[in-house]
Protein backbone atom coordinates (compact mmCIF):
# COMPACT_ATOMS: atom_id res chain seq x y z
CA UNK A 1 0.00 0.00 0.00
CA UNK A 2 1.00 3.60 -0.52
CA UNK A 3 -0.65 6.19 1.70
CA UNK A 4 -0.55 9.85 0.72
CA UNK A 5 -0.74 12.19 3.71
CA UNK A 6 -0.83 15.94 4.19
CA UNK A 7 1.33 18.02 6.52
CA UNK A 8 -0.23 18.57 9.91
CA UNK A 9 -2.79 15.78 9.50
CA UNK A 10 -3.48 12.85 11.81
CA UNK A 11 -2.13 10.69 8.99
CA UNK A 12 1.26 12.44 9.13
CA UNK A 13 1.34 12.16 12.92
CA UNK A 14 0.75 8.44 12.68
CA UNK A 15 3.14 7.96 9.78
CA UNK A 16 6.12 9.94 11.10
CA UNK A 17 7.18 7.35 13.72
CA UNK A 18 7.19 4.69 11.01
CA UNK A 19 9.42 6.79 8.76
CA UNK A 20 11.82 7.32 11.67
CA UNK A 21 11.82 3.63 12.59
CA UNK A 22 15.13 1.72 12.35
CA UNK A 23 13.29 -0.68 10.06
CA UNK A 24 13.04 2.07 7.44
CA UNK A 25 16.68 1.47 6.53
CA UNK A 26 16.03 -2.20 5.80
CA UNK A 27 12.51 -1.97 4.39
CA UNK A 28 11.54 1.12 2.38
CA UNK A 29 8.83 3.07 4.18
CA UNK A 30 5.51 3.05 2.39
CA UNK A 31 4.23 6.45 3.40
CA UNK A 32 4.43 9.63 1.35
CA UNK A 33 3.99 13.01 3.02
CA UNK A 34 3.51 15.69 0.39
CA UNK A 35 1.59 18.95 0.72
CA UNK A 36 -0.91 21.10 2.57
CA UNK A 37 -4.50 19.75 2.60
CA UNK A 38 -7.03 21.39 0.31
CA UNK A 39 -9.60 20.92 3.05
CA UNK A 40 -9.76 19.62 6.59
CA UNK A 41 -10.05 15.90 7.24
CA UNK A 42 -13.52 14.76 8.11
CA UNK A 43 -14.03 12.45 11.04
CA UNK A 44 -14.93 9.64 8.68
CA UNK A 45 -11.81 10.18 6.60
CA UNK A 46 -9.66 10.28 9.71
CA UNK A 47 -11.03 6.83 10.46
CA UNK A 48 -9.95 5.64 7.04
CA UNK A 49 -6.48 7.09 7.66
CA UNK A 50 -6.21 5.25 10.96
CA UNK A 51 -7.22 2.04 9.24
CA UNK A 52 -4.60 2.66 6.54
CA UNK A 53 -1.83 3.15 9.10
CA UNK A 54 -2.89 -0.03 10.84
CA UNK A 55 -2.58 -1.87 7.54
CA UNK A 56 0.89 -0.42 6.98
CA UNK A 57 1.95 -1.65 10.40
CA UNK A 58 0.94 -5.15 9.48
CA UNK A 59 -2.16 -5.24 11.68
CA UNK A 60 -4.75 -4.92 8.97
CA UNK A 61 -5.55 -6.82 5.81
CA UNK A 62 -5.70 -5.30 2.38
CA UNK A 63 -7.24 -1.83 2.39
CA UNK A 64 -9.39 -0.92 -0.59
CA UNK A 65 -11.09 2.46 -0.71
CA UNK A 66 -11.73 5.06 -3.36
CA UNK A 67 -9.05 7.71 -3.72
CA UNK A 68 -10.06 11.14 -2.43
CA UNK A 69 -8.48 14.59 -2.28
CA UNK A 70 -6.70 13.68 0.95
CA UNK A 71 -6.19 9.90 0.77
CA UNK A 72 -5.01 7.84 -2.18
CA UNK A 73 -4.35 4.14 -2.32
CA UNK A 74 -1.76 2.72 -4.75
CA UNK A 75 -0.44 -0.75 -5.44
CA UNK A 76 3.08 0.15 -6.62
CA UNK A 77 6.24 0.22 -4.48
CA UNK A 78 6.66 3.53 -2.67
CA UNK A 79 9.25 6.27 -2.56
CA UNK A 80 8.58 9.33 -0.42
CA UNK A 81 9.56 12.91 -1.11
CA UNK A 82 11.34 15.24 1.27
CA UNK A 83 9.37 18.08 2.82
CA UNK A 84 10.25 21.26 0.97
CA UNK A 85 13.10 21.96 -1.41
CA UNK A 86 16.05 24.28 -1.80
CA UNK A 87 13.68 27.06 -2.80
CA UNK A 88 11.17 26.38 -0.04
CA UNK A 89 8.57 25.11 -2.49
CA UNK A 90 6.57 22.08 -1.39
CA UNK A 91 6.18 19.57 -4.21
CA UNK A 92 3.37 17.07 -4.51
CA UNK A 93 5.07 14.89 -7.13
CA UNK A 94 6.57 11.67 -5.69
CA UNK A 95 10.32 11.39 -6.13
CA UNK A 96 11.79 8.77 -8.45
CA UNK A 97 14.02 6.17 -6.83
CA UNK A 98 17.30 6.40 -8.81
CA UNK A 99 18.12 2.77 -8.01
CA UNK A 100 14.98 1.46 -9.70
CA UNK A 101 15.33 0.59 -13.36
CA UNK A 102 13.57 3.12 -15.59
CA UNK A 103 10.27 2.09 -17.08
CA UNK A 104 9.15 3.96 -20.18
CA UNK A 105 5.50 4.99 -20.30
CA UNK A 106 5.42 4.47 -24.06
CA UNK A 107 7.36 1.25 -24.53
CA UNK A 108 9.54 -0.95 -22.29
CA UNK A 109 12.24 -0.75 -24.99
CA UNK A 110 12.39 3.06 -25.05
CA UNK A 111 14.34 5.16 -22.56
CA UNK A 112 12.39 6.89 -19.81
CA UNK A 113 12.81 10.66 -19.48
CA UNK A 114 13.34 12.45 -16.18
CA UNK A 115 13.82 15.97 -14.98
CA UNK A 116 15.06 17.04 -11.56
CA UNK A 117 14.35 18.92 -8.37
CA UNK A 118 17.13 20.68 -6.47
CA UNK A 119 17.12 19.48 -2.88
CA UNK A 120 20.09 21.56 -1.79
CA UNK A 121 22.66 23.86 -3.36
CA UNK A 122 26.26 23.62 -2.16
CA UNK A 123 29.24 25.85 -2.76
CA UNK A 124 31.73 24.69 -5.37
CA UNK A 125 35.16 26.07 -6.18
CA UNK A 126 34.62 28.05 -9.42
CA UNK A 127 38.27 27.40 -10.30
CA UNK A 128 37.86 23.61 -10.08
CA UNK A 129 37.79 22.01 -13.54
CA UNK A 130 35.82 18.99 -12.35
CA UNK A 131 36.72 15.71 -14.05
CA UNK A 132 35.65 13.10 -11.50
CA UNK A 133 33.46 13.06 -8.41
CA UNK A 134 32.68 10.30 -5.92
CA UNK A 135 31.32 9.79 -2.40
CA UNK A 136 33.15 7.68 0.17
CA UNK A 137 32.70 7.31 3.90
CA UNK A 138 31.12 10.72 4.50
CA UNK A 139 33.33 12.73 2.13
CA UNK A 140 33.28 13.77 -1.50
CA UNK A 141 36.45 13.24 -3.52
CA UNK A 142 36.99 15.38 -6.59
CA UNK A 143 39.47 15.08 -9.43
CA UNK A 144 40.17 18.35 -11.26
CA UNK A 145 41.96 18.95 -14.54
CA UNK A 146 43.97 21.45 -16.61
CA UNK A 147 47.73 21.42 -16.91
CA UNK A 148 49.39 23.00 -13.91
CA UNK A 149 46.07 23.14 -12.02
CA UNK A 150 45.05 19.48 -11.64
CA UNK A 151 44.32 18.24 -8.12
CA UNK A 152 42.77 15.51 -6.07
CA UNK A 153 40.82 16.87 -3.11
CA UNK A 154 38.62 15.64 -0.29
CA UNK A 155 35.55 17.73 0.49
CA UNK A 156 33.19 17.73 3.44
CA UNK A 157 29.70 19.20 3.19
CA UNK A 158 28.18 21.51 5.79
CA UNK A 159 24.54 21.68 6.82
CA UNK A 160 24.04 25.15 5.30
CA UNK A 161 25.49 24.49 1.86
CA UNK A 162 29.08 25.25 2.75
CA UNK A 163 31.88 22.98 1.52
CA UNK A 164 35.25 22.58 3.20
CA UNK A 165 38.40 21.25 1.53
CA UNK A 166 39.83 18.80 4.07
CA UNK A 167 42.84 17.72 2.01
CA UNK A 168 44.23 18.53 -1.41
CA UNK A 169 47.09 17.13 -3.47
CA UNK A 170 48.43 18.85 -6.58
CA UNK A 171 49.50 16.86 -9.63
CA UNK A 172 52.70 17.27 -11.61
CA UNK A 173 52.43 20.10 -14.14
CA UNK A 174 52.63 17.60 -17.01
CA UNK A 175 49.55 15.72 -15.74
CA UNK A 176 45.94 16.61 -16.60
CA UNK A 177 43.58 14.96 -14.11
CA UNK A 178 40.56 13.03 -15.38
CA UNK A 179 38.07 10.48 -14.01
CA UNK A 180 38.23 9.11 -10.47
CA UNK A 181 37.15 5.81 -8.91
CA UNK A 182 37.50 3.98 -5.62
CA UNK A 183 38.64 0.37 -5.85
CA UNK A 184 39.37 -1.83 -2.86
CA UNK A 185 40.71 0.86 -0.57
CA UNK A 186 42.51 2.91 -3.20
CA UNK A 187 41.56 5.81 -5.43
CA UNK A 188 42.50 5.62 -9.11
CA UNK A 189 42.75 8.87 -11.07
CA UNK A 190 42.99 8.76 -14.85
CA UNK A 191 45.15 11.20 -16.80
CA UNK A 192 44.10 12.79 -20.07
CA UNK A 193 45.63 11.58 -23.35
CA UNK A 194 48.29 9.38 -21.77
CA UNK A 195 46.74 6.01 -20.93
CA UNK A 196 48.21 6.43 -17.46
CA UNK A 197 46.81 7.09 -14.02
CA UNK A 198 47.75 7.71 -10.40
CA UNK A 199 47.01 5.51 -7.40
CA UNK A 200 46.20 6.99 -3.99
CA UNK A 201 45.95 5.46 -0.56
CA UNK A 202 43.04 7.08 1.20
CA UNK A 203 41.17 7.04 4.47
CA UNK A 204 38.40 9.61 4.68
CA UNK A 205 37.93 11.85 7.70
CA UNK A 206 39.41 14.76 9.62
CA UNK A 207 42.52 12.96 10.90
CA UNK A 208 43.08 10.45 8.12
CA UNK A 209 45.24 10.39 5.00
CA UNK A 210 45.42 10.99 1.29
CA UNK A 211 48.71 10.25 -0.44
CA UNK A 212 49.99 9.10 -3.80
CA UNK A 213 50.94 5.42 -4.09
CA UNK A 214 52.45 5.22 -7.57
CA UNK A 215 51.23 5.21 -11.13
CA UNK A 216 49.52 2.65 -13.37
CA UNK A 217 49.18 2.21 -17.12
CA UNK A 218 46.29 1.05 -19.29
CA UNK A 219 46.38 -0.03 -22.96
CA UNK A 220 44.30 3.05 -23.86
CA UNK A 221 45.52 6.24 -25.51
CA UNK A 222 43.16 8.40 -23.49
CA UNK A 223 41.15 8.30 -20.30
CA UNK A 224 37.95 10.17 -19.44
CA UNK A 225 35.50 8.50 -17.08
CA UNK A 226 36.20 5.51 -14.85
CA UNK A 227 34.04 3.37 -12.55
CA UNK A 228 34.25 0.03 -10.73
CA UNK A 229 31.26 -2.32 -10.58
CA UNK A 230 32.80 -4.67 -8.05
CA UNK A 231 34.31 -6.97 -10.66
CA UNK A 232 35.79 -4.84 -13.43
CA UNK A 233 36.72 -1.28 -14.26
CA UNK A 234 34.59 0.60 -16.78
CA UNK A 235 36.39 3.35 -18.69
CA UNK A 236 35.54 5.86 -21.41
CA UNK A 237 38.06 7.46 -23.78
CA UNK A 238 36.12 10.28 -25.52
CA UNK A 239 34.22 7.90 -27.82
CA UNK A 240 31.02 5.86 -27.69
CA UNK A 241 32.39 2.70 -26.04
CA UNK A 242 32.38 1.42 -22.48
CA UNK A 243 35.76 -0.27 -22.13
CA UNK A 244 35.94 -3.04 -19.54
CA UNK A 245 39.37 -3.44 -17.90
CA UNK A 246 40.73 -6.08 -15.56
CA UNK A 247 41.01 -4.32 -12.16
CA UNK A 248 44.42 -5.86 -11.43
CA UNK A 249 46.46 -5.69 -14.65
CA UNK A 250 44.26 -3.21 -16.60
CA UNK A 251 44.11 -5.35 -19.73
CA UNK A 252 41.05 -4.81 -21.95
CA UNK A 253 38.42 -7.51 -21.44
CA UNK A 254 35.75 -6.20 -23.83
CA UNK A 255 34.11 -3.14 -25.35
CA UNK A 256 30.41 -2.32 -25.44
CA UNK A 257 29.03 0.49 -27.60
CA UNK A 258 26.46 2.79 -25.99
CA UNK A 259 23.39 3.37 -28.14
CA UNK A 260 19.94 4.87 -28.03
CA UNK A 261 17.54 3.65 -30.69
CA UNK A 262 20.53 2.38 -32.67
CA UNK A 263 22.36 5.71 -32.58
CA UNK A 264 25.85 5.75 -31.04
CA UNK A 265 26.27 8.07 -28.04
CA UNK A 266 29.58 9.89 -28.44
CA UNK A 267 31.75 11.64 -25.84
CA UNK A 268 30.59 9.69 -22.78
CA UNK A 269 32.36 11.41 -19.93
CA UNK A 270 32.36 10.98 -16.13
CA UNK A 271 30.75 7.74 -14.86
CA UNK A 272 28.94 6.66 -11.70
CA UNK A 273 27.40 3.35 -10.62
CA UNK A 274 24.01 3.85 -8.94
CA UNK A 275 22.81 0.48 -7.79
CA UNK A 276 23.41 -1.91 -10.69
CA UNK A 277 23.07 0.80 -13.32
CA UNK A 278 25.75 2.96 -14.90
CA UNK A 279 25.16 6.70 -15.22
CA UNK A 280 27.24 8.90 -17.49
CA UNK A 281 27.72 12.54 -18.40
CA UNK A 282 27.62 13.38 -22.08
CA UNK A 283 30.23 15.99 -22.94
CA UNK A 284 28.72 19.37 -23.78
CA UNK A 285 25.17 18.34 -22.86
CA UNK A 286 23.13 19.09 -19.73
CA UNK A 287 22.05 15.46 -19.66
CA UNK A 288 22.90 12.25 -17.86
CA UNK A 289 22.44 8.90 -19.57
CA UNK A 290 21.32 5.85 -17.59
CA UNK A 291 23.03 2.89 -19.24
CA UNK A 292 22.63 -0.87 -19.13
CA UNK A 293 26.32 -1.71 -18.93
CA UNK A 294 25.80 -5.23 -20.27
CA UNK A 295 24.09 -4.25 -23.52
CA UNK A 296 25.13 -0.60 -23.77
CA UNK A 297 21.50 0.45 -24.23
CA UNK A 298 20.42 3.81 -22.83
CA UNK A 299 17.55 3.02 -20.45
CA UNK A 300 16.83 6.58 -19.37
CA UNK A 301 17.74 10.24 -19.79
CA UNK A 302 17.97 12.77 -16.98
CA UNK A 303 17.69 16.30 -18.38
CA UNK A 304 19.40 18.90 -16.18
CA UNK A 305 18.66 21.86 -18.42
CA UNK A 306 18.70 25.12 -16.46
CA UNK A 307 20.16 23.70 -13.24
CA UNK A 308 22.91 26.35 -13.39
CA UNK A 309 22.00 29.94 -14.22
CA UNK A 310 24.82 30.28 -16.74
CA UNK A 311 24.20 33.92 -17.51
CA UNK A 312 24.43 34.91 -13.86
CA UNK A 313 27.42 32.63 -13.25
CA UNK A 314 29.24 34.06 -16.27
CA UNK A 315 28.59 37.62 -15.08
CA UNK A 316 29.92 36.79 -11.60
CA UNK A 317 33.01 35.18 -13.13
CA UNK A 318 33.66 38.20 -15.33
CA UNK A 319 33.35 40.56 -12.37
CA UNK A 320 35.81 38.39 -10.40
CA UNK A 321 38.25 38.23 -13.37
CA UNK A 322 38.11 34.45 -13.61
CA UNK A 323 36.98 31.94 -16.23
CA UNK A 324 33.27 31.39 -16.71
CA UNK A 325 31.44 28.09 -16.20
CA UNK A 326 32.18 25.24 -18.58
CA UNK A 327 30.23 22.00 -19.22
CA UNK A 328 28.28 19.82 -16.82
CA UNK A 329 30.55 17.09 -15.46
CA UNK A 330 30.56 15.21 -12.17
CA UNK A 331 28.12 12.70 -10.65
CA UNK A 332 28.41 11.28 -7.13
CA UNK A 333 26.09 8.82 -5.39
CA UNK A 334 25.78 8.54 -1.61
CA UNK A 335 24.33 5.02 -1.17
CA UNK A 336 23.60 5.42 2.54
CA UNK A 337 21.82 8.77 2.25
CA UNK A 338 20.36 7.93 -1.18
CA UNK A 339 21.65 11.25 -2.50
CA UNK A 340 22.80 12.27 -5.98
CA UNK A 341 25.23 15.17 -6.42
CA UNK A 342 26.03 16.87 -9.73
CA UNK A 343 28.28 19.76 -10.71
CA UNK A 344 30.34 21.02 -13.64
CA UNK A 345 33.72 22.30 -14.72
CA UNK A 346 34.38 25.75 -13.22
CA UNK A 347 30.87 25.84 -11.76
CA UNK A 348 30.26 27.95 -8.64
CA UNK A 349 27.73 25.46 -7.30
CA UNK A 350 27.14 21.76 -6.72
CA UNK A 351 23.63 20.36 -6.38
CA UNK A 352 21.94 17.56 -4.54
CA UNK A 353 19.04 16.54 -6.75
CA UNK A 354 16.02 14.27 -6.87
CA UNK A 355 14.63 12.74 -10.04
CA UNK A 356 11.12 13.55 -11.15
CA UNK A 357 9.16 12.25 -14.15
CA UNK A 358 9.38 14.61 -17.12
CA UNK A 359 5.83 15.61 -17.99
CA UNK A 360 6.54 18.13 -20.72
CA UNK A 361 9.56 16.60 -22.50
CA UNK A 362 9.01 14.09 -25.27
CA UNK A 363 11.56 11.38 -25.95
CA UNK A 364 12.18 12.85 -29.40
CA UNK A 365 12.94 16.29 -27.95
CA UNK A 366 15.12 14.74 -25.24
CA UNK A 367 17.19 12.90 -27.84
CA UNK A 368 17.70 16.16 -29.72
CA UNK A 369 18.92 17.81 -26.52
CA UNK A 370 21.10 14.98 -25.21
CA UNK A 371 22.69 13.10 -28.11
CA UNK A 372 25.73 14.77 -29.72
CA UNK A 373 25.54 15.11 -33.48
CA UNK A 374 29.31 14.70 -33.82
CA UNK A 375 32.42 13.95 -31.78
CA UNK A 376 34.48 17.13 -31.57
CA UNK A 377 37.43 15.20 -30.16
CA UNK A 378 37.51 12.75 -33.08
CA UNK A 379 36.98 14.78 -36.25
CA UNK A 380 36.59 12.70 -39.36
Amino acid sequence: LKLTCYFGSECEAAASPRLASPMAAEEPPNVIVITEPPRRFSAGLAGLVALGIAALAGLGGFLRQKASASLTIHSEPVVYTQRGSATGTIHSEPAVDPQRSPASVTSPSEPAVYTYRVVRRFQHDPNAFTQGLLWSNGSLFESTGLYGESTLRELQLGSNGEVRVVRQLGLDRRDFGEGLVQKRGQLLQLLWRTGEGIRYNVQAGEHEQLRQAGRFRTPLNDGWGIEFDGEQLLVTDSGHDLIFLDPEDFRIKKRVSVRDNGKLIEMINELEMIGDELWGNIYGKDCLARIDKTSGSVTGWLVLDGILDRQSAAAEAKAAHRRGPDVLNGIAWDPDGKRIFVTGKLWPAMYEIQLEPARELTLERTRQMCIPTRNIFRPR
